[in-house]
């Protein structure tokens, strides 16, 4: 059956956006919320804010790294007060094995059926409902008549017991009880992973020295090569991705979060890292930086620069103004001669 939407999903990226228009449109609000604020893809790892926020465990690693602000409501916050929300993880699992499926019924054209057919349909029902219990009657009435009569040996041990008597044995009674006990049955949500990563704790920067700093990144096993501020994003950003490795409830190898790693700087370099950045190496972004003294120690130079800009934008309208608007200068001859220029590039 042909379905309501564009067939190419070539570039289909999917939005809560895409409910809407379909027979499903409330579930637009139910996805929104599962969603992260920061990335806007589906949460990876939920962790929980102390403000009650809840984004994926890399993202708000990121942003609290940064400038240590919630992204929602910009209160202070500290990696050490997230918590794992692993309800909104069950969740958003579970909604997103069904999200496909649910979405192909939404999209689907409603149809129109035929009272006829419906009444067709009910009568043929209720037909075939009465042939079934008939032949429930008949296939009853048979099995009660094949049934055998109690045997004399059974009656007379049921009226001679008088309950404290064992029954006699029959070899039904030999047979294993095939029952599991329910302690061998393996509970694989509790299983616990091969690989149990520890969190690392944060650094302050300004306390190490370069050869200090060189040696925890090879301790780390990472790259060490180049100067202080590469070095010291390097280490905050392998912290980040480390910690919120150690969240998720299936925790990757350390081969994996080094390509990570590896894709973040180059990601840094191809965006120009470096134009973020002040001439000491600090992040203008940073929850650190004194924006105060660096308006008073550069302020006088963007100053200056916005009045030559002035000046000069003064100095081209009137130049313009001058040029359109000089006079041509024209005597008359009062003797009765014909006109004479004062000028002689505007004779015509």
């Amino acid at each position: 059956m042909a379905t309501i939407g564009p067939q190419d999903t070539t570039f289909d990226v999917p939005d809560p956006t895409d409910w809407k228009g379909t027979a499903l449109q409330g579930f637009a609000a139910v996805e929104s919320p599962m969603r992260c604020q920061v990335c806007k893809e589906f949460m990876t790892t939920p962790m929980m804010t102390s403000c009650g926020h809840t984004f994926c465990s890399l993202c708000i690693r990121r942003c609290l790294a940064n400038d240590g602000l919630c992204p929602a409501c910009r209160t202070p916050d500290q990696e050490l007060k997230l918590r794992a929300n692993k309800c909104m993880g069950e969740v958003i699992e579970s909604f997103k094995q069904i999200r496909g499926p649910a979405l192909e019924i939404a999209r689907m054209p409603p149809v129109l059926s035929d009272p006829v057919s419906q009444k067709r349909k009910r009568d043929a029902s209720i037909s075939n409902s009465q042939d079934l219990e008939k032949r429930r009657t008949r296939s009853s009435t048979r099995i009660a008549s094949q049934e055998p009569l109690e045997s004399p040996m059974e009656a007379t041990y049921i009226e001679q017991s008088d309950g404290a008597s064992a029954p006699p044995s029959d070899h039904s009674s030999s047979k294993p009880n095939n029952i599991s006990n329910p302690s061998i049955t393996t509970n694989f949500r509790l299983q616990r992973p091969t690989f149990e990563p520890t969190p690392l704790p944060t650094l302050n920067y300004s306390l190490l020295s370069d050869t200090n700093l060189r040696k925890k990144l090879k301790d780390l096993g990472i790259s060490s090569i180049g100067n202080r501020p590469p070095l010291e994003r390097r280490h905050r950003e392998w912290v980040t991705l480390w910690n919120a490795n150690c969240d998720s409830s299936k925790p990757r190898s350390k081969a994996e979060l080094l390509r990570d790693l590896e894709t973040w700087e180059r990601t840094q370099v191809s965006q120009g890292t470096s134009r973020n950045y002040t001439g000491g190496g600090l992040p203008i972004a940073s929850k650190d930086f004194d924006g105060a003294a660096w308006s008073s120690k550069h302020g006088p130079t963007f100053r200056s620069l916005i009045e030559e800009a002035a000046r000069s934008r003064r100095q081209k309208s009137s130049g313009e103004a001058t040029s359109t608007s000089e006079p041509i200068g024209v005597t008359i001859d009062v003797s009765g001669d014909n006109f004479s220029e004062e000028t002689n590039d505007c004779a015509d």
